[in-house]
């Protein structure tokens, strides 16, 4: 089975999980593509099976801490929480492509918390940048065809959408959504190796879903 992970990343309220769930509707209507979109609690069950047997990958995760350069202690316990999620997630993810190489159908995993999203978190904790901590993450994963969408919007527009969740946690700075989302396409012009898709979800999110399925012919 031809195994590919779409990985979606922006901050909050760009619409990465919505763009993520359409794609995957639109694609099992059309019945072309299998795809594989996990909830935030099938994630974590994932996550347990995997860590109970996985020590290796939780002495490579403190290794890697300490190569991203933490910044602190609680820095360092951050990016470790972080690190292994991601590393078990992709042993799994490895695990399916593994056992199924030989079934001719193709296998999509939409993923909204993967490498390149747990990247930015880490990035804020440790003395390396975002593009160094994705590079490291993705050397160490098994799983070469992943394609990387950085999602952006309007700072208004995020800022309405974030008012609107039931989440009345999430702290809502113009000044900071500004910065991430000019940074986002300053970042994005580094992944030249890798492979990736820059797009804006402001009102209409169809013309993404069809940038995306023209990615994957």
């Amino acid at each position: 089975m031809e195994v590919k992970i779409i990985e979606f990343a922006g901050r909050a309220g760009a619409g990465k999980t919505f763009i993520a769930k359409k794609l995957r509707d639109e694609l099992e209507e059309a019945k072309d593509i299998n795809c594989l979109y996990l909830s935030i609690r099938k994630r974590r069950k994932i996550s347990l099976t995997i860590s109970i047997i996985s020590f290796k990958i939780f002495f490579l995760s403190i290794f890697l801490s300490f190569k991203l350069k933490a910044q602190s202690l609680n820095g360092f316990i951050f990016c470790l929480r972080r690190i292994y999620t991601i590393l078990r997630r992709y042993k799994f993810y490895s695990k399916i492509a593994h056992e199924t190489k030989n079934n001719k159908d193709k296998l999509l995993i939409l993923e909204d918390e993967g490498i390149a999203q747990k990247s930015r978190a880490i990035s804020r904790k440790s003395n390396s940048n975002y593009y160094q901590i994705v590079k490291v993450l993705y050397k160490h994963i098994n799983i070469e065809n992943i394609l990387f969408i950085f999602v952006r919007a309007q700072a208004k527009i995020i800022k309405k959408r974030l008012l609107n969740r039931d989440n009345k946690k999430i702290k809502v700075s113009k000044n900071s959504i500004t910065k991430g989302v000019k940074g986002l396409k300053n970042l994005s012009s580094k992944f030249n190796e890798l492979e990736f898709l820059l797009v804006d979800n402001n009102e209409n999110v169809d013309p993404i879903i069809k940038k995306i399925k023209q990615k994957l012919v």
